[in-house]
């Protein structure tokens, strides 16, 4: 139930905005920061997808990610659970928001990839580094935002997918987008499934229980006010029902179904001075799991969330601005696992930033937190941007971060420790760009030191525990480089994505398990009129799955390609996708063999 004090809270921010007169009219420049903003993240690696790039694809947010960021997932199979690690932090240190809300599970701490679709959302914001100070707990190694957009002078549009793949795998998407003077309107809803039974590469066998479906439904509004004022509503629900599938050395007859229930209501009021944006947000996650798919028992576990944010920015006309901003967060689990506990905490943030003659922009930010149930730490950044150049600009920032211990961390029964402490972590990076002639890269070194790290061990044979055990280390770089040219009437593309991460356990002075010290993507685009061809290719290298490092998953190349045809010219188009061209054997976790090479088509046709 939403607490009365959280809506007094939202509607007192809200009148008394309103109540507000504005010095002028003139909207000629408006001053809109959101967390993810290069405003507010000057220093950091910010990159944005629109739905260009995924409008089309039949795989899930995974696929886009991995082809065209050169992400690192541990996947227990094809459409099993995914977790993503950016430069070699867990999954519970890579925070994943859905329009500027913490979607991370309040649970278990982790995004299951697998389990986000592709069509319902607007545009990806990738931060990279850093950044708990504007965006909470885990932004360690960075974070991900899935965004809707309000746009009033949208173009209506009802568009549709359909798609079929080997291993009975079938996918449709629809999409409408309607606008009526100062109402917005999105709808999106999608499906997939598969028997997932693919044949393994070399052996003869095939992937056992892994059949799957995913249901989404997706709304977006949003109503103008007036130029300065707008109310949006963002509602999501996603259901997932799959088997999960064994190893080579253990079948599995398990099931997992979750559903996930978001609502959130956004009041934005902006001026040529100022933006305030106000968000309150209900979030339910729903799990069971079945030991036995072909029997009606299962363990049932739930977390709700209510979360109420704000943030202010003012700029001045010397090119001085600072922001401001709060979060509350009301969290209750319960379950078969878990008794009825709650966690209340609220935290604030305030940021100054200032450009000095249009070549240097530098931002100083500080957060503190209060919890009923532990300490949440003081931390700070800093970071800026030097444009040294017409085509060269130089970037930095470094800071501390945290992770706060989840429900399960804390109250799992039998194993829970409510004494634990919050992950410490000092991050810091150094990065350059280029631009001239067709010609862009990014070259960047990044640091990373975490103390406190909560890792569940053994008090005996049965009966595990969460501690403060253990403390990492990971230093890397990362390296993107784009050409684009024409012959003729061909065009064309090549792009090179490099990440390097050498990650250890400080304490056992032996790497950290599941972190690919090289990971490379390459690609290769070719476009003529209506035809565009892509082809990927990767490598990954091999990853210890051991504490010990004595175990290892092999290092892999993989190629895939990508074709799409324009039948109707913004209108019709069809898509073709091999995966695993060359029917490589690879796994991504031990012991679990993904799919040799496999095809998918994709029909869009949009009116």
């Amino acid at each position: 139930m939403i607490d009365r004090y959280i809506f007094t809270w939202f509607l007192i921010l809200t009148f008394s905005a309103f109540a507000q007169d504005d010095l002028t009219d003139d909207l000629n420049e408006v001053f809109v920061f959101g967390r993810f903003s290069p405003q507010l993240d000057t220093g950091y690696s910010l990159i944005q997808f629109s739905d260009s790039l995924h409008q089309n694809q039949f795989g899930t947010l995974e696929d886009v990610l991995r082809n065209q960021a050169n992400f690192y997932f541990k996947e227990n199979g094809r459409g099993m659970v995914s977790s993503i690690a950016l430069r070699g932090t867990t999954a519970s240190q890579t925070a994943v928001y859905w329009n500027g809300v913490p979607i991370n599970s309040s649970l278990n701490g982790q995004s299951d990839f697998n389990t986000l679709g592709t069509n319902g959302y607007s545009s990806l914001e990738i931060r990279k580094g850093g950044g708990s100070v504007l965006l909470g707990s885990g932004a360690i190694g960075g974070a991900i935002n899935i965004k809707d957009n309000v746009r009033f002078d949208a173009e209506d549009e009802i568009s549709m997918s359909a798609g079929i793949g080997q291993f009975e795998t079938y996918m449709t998407n629809l999409k409408i987008i309607k606008n009526f003077e100062k109402v917005f309107l999105k709808i999106s809803t999608g499906f997939n499934q598969s028997e997932n039974d693919y044949p393994i590469p070399g052996l003869d066998q095939k992937n056992e229980n892994g059949a799957y479906k995913n249901f989404d439904l997706n709304l977006t509004m949003g109503y103008k006010l007036n130029e300065k004022n707008e109310i949006s509503l963002f509602q999501s629900y996603v259901l997932n029902d799959r088997n999960l599938s064994g190893t080579l050395t253990a079948k599995s007859i398990a099931k997992l179904e979750n559903k996930n229930n978001r609502l959130l209501l956004n009041w934005k009021r902006k001026s040529d001075h100022y933006s305030l944006s106000t968000n309150l947000a209900y979030l339910n996650e729903d799990y069971l799991y079945y030991n036995d798919y072909r029997l009606d028992e299962y363990t049932k576990n739930i977390g709700e969330n209510v979360i109420a944010s704000s943030d202010f920015s003012y700029a001045f006309a010397n090119n001085i601005f600072f922001g401001v901003g709060f979060d509350a967060q009301f969290s209750k689990a319960e379950g078969d696992d878990l008794e009825n506990e709650r966690l209340n905490k609220g935290e604030f943030y305030a940021l100054f930033g200032q450009q000095i003659k249009n070549r240097f922009t530098y931002n100083i930010s500080v957060r503190k937190g209060w919890s009923d149930l532990f300490d949440i730490p003081f931390i700070y950044s800093v970071d800026g941007r030097w444009k040294a150049s017409r085509t060269m600009n130089i970037r930095f920032n470094a800071g501390t971060n945290y992770r706060l211990p989840t429900f399960n961390d804390l109250f799992w029964n039998p194993g829970g420790n409510p004494d634990l402490k919050s992950e410490n972590s000092f991050t810091s990076e150094l990065g350059i760009t280029y631009s001239k002639y067709g010609l862009n890269f990014d070259l960047s070194g990044f640091y990373i030191r975490s103390e406190n790290l909560i890792q569940w061990v053994p008090i005996d044979n049965f009966f595990w525990t969460p501690k403060n055990v253990k403390e990492s280390r990971q230093l890397g770089t990362e390296f993107i480089a784009r050409y684009n040219f024409n012959i003729h009437s061909f065009y064309f593309n090549i792009e090179s994505q490099y990440t390097f991460v050498n990650a250890k356990d400080l304490d056992l002075n032996k790497e950290l398990i599941y972190v690919p010290n090289h990971k490379l993507n390459n690609i290769f685009s070719a476009s003529r009129k209506k035809l565009l061809v892509k082809y990927y290719l990767q490598y990954t290298d091999k990853v210890y799955t051991t504490t010990s490092n004595t175990e290892t998953v092999a290092a892999f190349w993989l190629s895939n390609v990508h074709l799409r045809y324009d039948i109707m010219k913004n209108q019709l188009s069809a898509g073709l996708y091999i995966e695993n061209i060359f029917n490589q054997y690879y796994e991504a976790v031990a012991y679990r063999p993904m799919p040799g090479t496999n095809f998918n088509l994709n029909i869009n046709y949009q009116f």
